[in-house]
């Protein structure tokens, strides 16, 4: 699914225009930006948790070059997802 289908998609199911739905994922974007880049964790019930998580410093070895670099300390966004996503996912297959 893309966007633009997740916005048609939304803009249906909850009958607002699509204009509507566009700027509320962008507000919700931009909220989940600003909470994350905080540090903060956002967990949707039902769905997963969104959370920053540190990454040590690391030695990496690119096989192109045969050289190792050594990578530095960082931090990322994680996604898990909650059982009842899980449960869905599994039932698919």
């Amino acid at each position: 699914m893309n966007n633009k289908i997740l916005i048609s998609t939304l803009a249906e199911r909850i009958q607002l225009s699509e204009t509507n739905v566009k700027t509320l994922l962008k507000l919700a974007s931009e909220i989940f930006q600003k909470n994350l880049s905080e540090g903060h964790t956002i967990g949707i019930q039902g769905f997963g948790t969104f959370e920053t998580k540190s990454r040590e410093e690391r030695i990496s070895f690119n096989p192109t070059t045969k050289k190792r670099m050594l990578m530095p300390p960082r931090v990322v966004a994680g996604f898990r997802a909650s059982n009842l996503l899980k449960d869905k996912i599994k039932s698919i297959r």
